[in-house]
């Protein structure tokens, strides 16, 4: 990283440029991340979710 911020502070004349172009990449790759987690996390909890529900009702467990 700190090589990284030298060359892009080189070429774009500044750190406060570098430093908001570091805060950009790391909002879009959070947000790549979400778009990919919550759905899945939310796809295991439905899961989750049913699998208790069906061995509830198997074993006549109160839900």
């Amino acid at each position: 990283m700190p090589i990284t911020f030298v060359i892009l502070a080189w070429g774009f004349g500044n750190a406060q440029c570098v430093l908001a172009l570091v805060a950009i990449s790391a909002v879009c790759t959070l947000g790549l991340s979400l778009a990919v987690w919550l759905p899945l996390w939310w796809l295991v909890g439905w899961l989750s979710r049913r699998l208790y529900g069906a061995i509830a009702a198997r074993y006549g467990w109160a839900r």
